[in-house]
C-alpha cells in the first residue's frame, strides 16, 4: 500500500514538474480549494433546491444494495470504543447511522428529489431544535424532567476504530444547538472518527406508553413535518411484486384502528410464520424483487431482510417506516464492562444490525425490532446477576459544557458507588483486552513494515547517488568527465532543457541562457569540457574532469535549495541529485 502511494506520488509530482503557475492562476487553485473546505451539506442542499421540481424523474443516491450481499460473516473485531458516564441507564441502545426511505427492489436508497423540496422545512426545524432526529422534537420531553426542572443526561464519548462514513448516535442523545443534519436522516457531527454528546438517562423506549399518548403534534412546525411523513414514509413501489404482496398480507393483519402496537406485533408475527433466521440465506437472483424472494421463496434472512419486509408491510398498513442500519449496544455490555468511574464497551463487529424506524405523532422516530432473533438473545440479559446497583447522584452543568443544546436545562447524573463490580476487567483496570492487544499487535506490525520500506528505500537511494559519485570521482579523468555530463545533462532535462536535435553550440546558448542557477560562464565551461574529453586525441586532464564534475554538483544542489518544499522532497528521493 505504502509502494502504490509512493508511485503515485510521483507520478503525479513528475507529470507537473516543469508546469509553470502563475499568480492568477495559484490565487483561482486557493479560490477553489476555499470552496471546497467550507462546504457543507445545507450548502450542497440549497444548491439542489435551486433546481426546477419538473426538472426530471426522482433520483435516488446513495444506495444500501441489498442483493450485493448474501451470506454474513463476522470475526468478532472490535468497531466502535464507547465511554460512557457511569450513572447511564444500563438498556439496549440502538445506534442508528444510515437510513433510507425509497425501496428500489434491490435495496435502499434516499430519493434526493423529494428531500430536496422539503429542504426549507428541515432548515427551520433545525433552528428551532426540533429536528426530528433530537429527542426535543417530542411533544412529551417536558415528561422527562426531574424535580429540579432538569433534563438528566450522562456524556458518551465514541472511537471509531475503523473508517466509518457516518456517526452512529443513540435516539437518547443530545447535541450542540446547531448541529448539522442530512434532510432529516442523519446526523452529522464535526468527525465520524471521534465525537462526544450527551444521553439522557431517562428516556427509554416504552411502546406501550406511546400507543397510549399517540396523537398528531400541537406544534405547528412539527405538524408540518408530519405531514411530509404522511406523504413520504407511506410510499411502496407500484410493482406487481408489491401488489403481490398486499394481497397476500392484508387479511392477516389488523386496521388502523387497532392499537399501534398491537398493528406492529402483527406485522412481525406474519413475518416470522413466513420465514426463518439465518446469516447464511445464499445468494438471491438478482431478477427478484429482494422482499418478495425473501418471504414467498427462500423463507430465509437476517435482519435486512426482516426489516425491508416490515417497513413495506407497516407503510402498506398506513404506518409510516422507514430502514436503518447501525450497532445495537445491550444490556450485557453495560453489565460486563463497568469499570470505576464510568462504562468502557467495545461493540464487535457481530452487533451491526439493521432495524425499522416508525413514526409516532407527538412523539418522533422510534426504533421497533421485526427481528426474530434479536428478539431472543440481545434483548434479553444472560449475565443478569452481575448487574451493579447504583445511587444516582445529579449535579447541575454550566453553559460552558460541550453538546449543550439547552444551556442550564441540562444536569450531569453521576454515580455515588457501586455496590458490585463487573466479573471481567476492563480497560480501565490496568490491562489491555484481547481485542485491545490483537490491535497493538496490529498497529505494531504496521509500524515496522513501514519502517521497513523506508529503510530499504533508503538504501536504494544512498546505493544511486553513492554510485553516480563514485563515476564522477574515477582516476580516469575522461570517465569521469562522461559521469559529470550525464547528471549536467539530466538536470538540465529536469528544468525543461533538452540536449536533443541541438548541436554543441546551440545546446550551450540555450542552457546558458535558460539555467540561472549557476554564474554565467560554468554551464558553457563544462559542455566544452566534455567536448575535449570525446574529441581529443589525447583527452583531458585530471584538473578538467574535477571542473565539470564540481558543475555538475553545484547545480544539482542550486536546484535543490532553489526549490519549493514538495519539489525538494521529490529531487532528493525521487530524482535522487543531492544525497
Amino acid at each position: 500500500m505504502l509502494l502504490i502511494c509512493m508511485v503515485l506520488t510521483v507520478t503525479a509530482i513528475r507529470a507537473s514538474s516543469n508546469y509553470a503557475r502563475t499568480a492568477d492562476l495559484d490565487q483561482k487553485r486557493n479560490n477553489i480549494r476555499e470552496f471546497y473546505h467550507n462546504l457543507t451539506i445545507e450548502d450542497v442542499t440549497g444548491l439542489l433546491e435551486s433546481i426546477p421540481g419538473d426538472f426530471g424523474i426522482n433520483v435516488i443516491t446513495d444506495e444500501v444494495d441489498l442483493l450485493s450481499k448474501s451470506d454474513l460473516h463476522f470475526d468478532g473485531r472490535p468497531v466502535l470504543h464507547l465511554d460512557i458516564g457511569a450513572a447511564a441507564a444500563p438498556d439496549d441502545y440502538y445506534l442508528r447511522g444510515i437510513v433510507r426511505s425509497e425501496y428500489t427492489g434491490r435495496g435502499w436508497a434516499i430519493p434526493a428529489a423529494d428531500y430536496r423540496e422539503q429542504h426549507k422545512l428541515f432548515r427551520r426545524l433545525t433552528t428551532a431544535n426540533r429536528m426530528p432526529q433530537t429527542i426535543f422534537h417530542s411533544d412529551h420531553v417536558d415528561e422527562l424532567r426531574t424535580a429540579d426542572g432538569k433534563f438528566p443526561v450522562v456524556h458518551c464519548d465514541v472511537t471509531a476504530l475503523n473508517d466509518e462514513r457516518c456517526n452512529y448516535l443513540p435516539y437518547q442523545s443530545i447535541y450542540d444547538i446547531g448541529t448539522k443534519y442530512r434532510y432529516d436522516i442523519e446526523t452529522e457531527l464535526n468527525s465520524t472518527k471521534e465525537y462526544r454528546f450527551w444521553i439522557m438517562n431517562n428516556a427509554r423506549t416504552d411502546w406501550n406508553r406511546f400507543t397510549a399518548y399517540e396523537a398528531p403534534s400541537k406544534n405547528e412546525l412539527v405538524s408540518e413535518y408530519e405531514d411530509f411523513v404522511m406523504k413520504e414514509y407511506l410510499r411502496v413501489p407500484e410493482t406487481e411484486a408489491m401488489k403481490q404482496l398486499k394481497e397476500q398480507a392484508l387479511p392477516s393483519l389488523l386496521p388502523e384502528k387497532a392499537p399501534l402496537i398491537r398493528r406492529l406485533d402483527a406485522i412481525r408475527d406474519y413475518i416470522w410464520a413466513r420465514a426463518e433466521y439465518t446469516m447464511q440465506p445464499g445468494t438471491q437472483p438478482s431478477d427478484r424483487d429482494f422482499v418478495d424472494y425473501f418471504l414467498n421463496d427462500s423463507h430465509k434472512g437476517y435482519c435486512a431482510h426482516y426489516t425491508s419486509a416490515a417497513v413495506l408491510l407497516c407503510r402498506m398498513c398506513g404506518i409510516p417506516a422507514r430502514y436503518c442500519q447501525g450497532y445495537v449496544l445491550t444490556l450485557d455490555d453495560f453489565v460486563l464492562n463497568k469499570t470505576d468511574d464510568d462504562y468502557s464497551i467495545n461493540i464487535p463487529d457481530y452487533q451491526a444490525h439493521a432495524w425499522a424506524e416508525i413514526y409516532v405523532k407527538g412523539y418522533g422516530w422510534i426504533p421497533y425490532e421485526f427481528t426474530e432473533t434479536v428478539m431472543d438473545t440481545w434483548h434479553r440479559s444472560a449475565h443478569a446477576a452481575a448487574e451493579t446497583t447504583m445511587v444516582p447522584v445529579t449535579t447541575t452543568t454550566t453553559s460552558t459544557t460541550k453538546a449543550q443544546p439547552v444551556l442550564s436545562d441540562l444536569t450531569t447524573t453521576t454515580t455515588a458507588k457501586s455496590t458490585t463490580q463487573s466479573g471481567s476487567a476492563g480497560p480501565g483496570k490496568g490491562g489491555l483486552t484481547p481485542e485491545q492487544l490483537a490491535k497493538l499487535r496490529r498497529i505494531i506490525l504496521i509500524v515496522l513494515a513501514a519502517v521497513t520500506v523506508l529503510l530499504l528505500y533508503y538504501v536504494l537511494h544512498r546505493w544511486i547517488t553513492g554510485k553516480r559519485q563514485r563515476a564522477m570521482e574515477s582516476s580516469d579523468p575522461n570517465a569521469a568527465a562522461h559521469a559529470a555530463y550525464t547528471f549536467i545533462v539530466q538536470l538540465l532535462r529536469m528544468q525543461g532543457i533538452e540536449q536533443e536535435k541541438l548541436s554543441h553550440d546551440e545546446f550551450s546558448d540555450t542552457a546558458e541562457a535558460q539555467c540561472k542557477l549557476l554564474p554565467a560562464g560554468k554551464i558553457r565551461r563544462a559542455i566544452d569540457i566534455q567536448q575535449a574529453a570525446v574529441f581529443s586525441k589525447n583527452g583531458i586532464a585530471q584538473a578538467d574532469a574535477k571542473v565539470i564534475c564540481k558543475t555538475a554538483t553545484d547545480l544539482a544542489k542550486a536546484m535543490y535549495v532553489n526549490a519549493k518544499p514538495l519539489r525538494k522532497l521529490w529531487l532528493r528521493w525521487g530524482r535522487h541529485i543531492v544525497k
